[in-house]
Order: structure tokens, then C-alpha cells, then sequence
């Protein structure tokens, strides 16, 4: 049986503490962004474009462990190491903050399959994959691993989650404890 769970961006670190204490998670993740290709001015004619992403992956993944084992499952040498990331681990495990402004939170997901992205423009109608596309900037695909399949991580900010499925719970993101 799922169950549903309301959330606020404040309270997600210490429910995502809590899942993870169990070890790391599967998880389904519903996100709402604004991407940046498509946020400068002149880009596209489409008004305040909005993408929401469905994303299948695992929490509390250790990203430097998961693509070393990638690499000797493709018998290479499994040397690599993480460089220094634009964020810093927080007490939390799967929650990473800006190294910059620790107040600013993320989500930190090891991506297994991207399920589905759709585009809105300012109005809210869905925008074609078709007409966008060519707006689109290219996917990098982690070249610094030296793995054939890449091993793919994502941080989400915890304030563009808005919901996501752990553990047959479903936890929806409201923007105040009285939503």
C-alpha cells in the first residue's frame, strides 16, 4: 500500500535523514525547473519556459564507488577520483549544500533511467519536444570517468522537488505547512 506524506522544503533534509538511515534508496523523483539554455533573453520566444523531469535513480550512492565499479565491470582500471565539486556534503547523507551558501540545499541522486521531460512555456501549454529541441544544449555524458556508460548523478535544489516516491511512500512538496 503507498501512502501519502506532506512536506515542506524545510522539513525534506531531515526526511530524507530518516530514509537514508536504512541505507541508500530507491527513489522516483518529480522536479520543476526553469532551464538556463532556454531562460536568456533572445534564446526562445516561448515566455517563461518550465521543464518537468521524472527521474528514476538511488540515494545515498557513494558517485566515486559507483563509477569504479562501473570500470571494472568493464575491466578497466578502477582509479578514478572525484575532483572538487561546486558543492560540500552536509551532515545529511543525500543532501549536499552550494559550498558558497550552506543555506542553499541539494538533492543528491544517482540516476538510473530518466523516465520523461516535458516543456511549458509562461502559459502552462505544454511546448513539443520538436519545436524545442534545437534549443536544447547537448547532454554531457561524464568523460572525466573514462567509463563506455557513463555513471550519471544528479543534484537537485530542494526547492524544485516536487515530489518524490521512496519506499512505497509518496511525499509531496507543498510551499507551506498549510497547503
Amino acid at each position: 500500500m503507498v501512502t501519502m506524506k506532506n512536506l515542506t522544503v524545510e522539513n525534506i533534509p531531515s526526511e530524507i535523514a530518516h530514509i537514508v538511515s536504512r541505507g541508500a534508496r530507491p527513489i522516483t523523483i518529480t522536479v520543476l525547473t526553469t532551464p538556463k539554455n532556454l531562460s536568456k533573453a533572445g534564446r526562445v520566444k516561448f515566455g517563461n519556459v518550465r521543464k518537468a523531469s521524472l527521474i528514476n535513480g538511488m540515494l545515498n550512492t557513494d558517485y566515486e564507488a559507483s563509477v569504479n565499479r562501473q570500470l571494472t565491470r568493464e575491466d578497466k582500471e578502477a582509479e578514478f577520483a572525484v575532483e572538487q565539486n561546486w558543492f560540500t556534503h552536509t551532515d545529511t547523507p543525500a543532501i549536499v549544500a552550494h559550498r558558497n551558501d550552506n543555506t542553499k540545499l541539494y538533492l543528491q541522486v544517482k540516476v538510473e533511467k530518466a523516465i520523461e521531460a516535458n516543456y511549458f512555456d509562461g502559459a502552462g501549454e505544454l511546448i513539443p519536444y520538436a519545436t524545442i529541441h534545437p534549443f536544447l544544449y547537448a547532454k554531457n555524458a561524464g568523460t572525466k570517468q573514462g567509463t563506455d556508460k557513463p555513471v550519471l548523478s544528479m543534484t537537485v535544489a530542494v526547492e524544485n522537488i516536487v515530489e518524490f516516491v521512496c519506499d512505497k511512500e509518496t511525499y509531496r512538496i507543498c510551499k507551506n505547512k498549510y497547503e
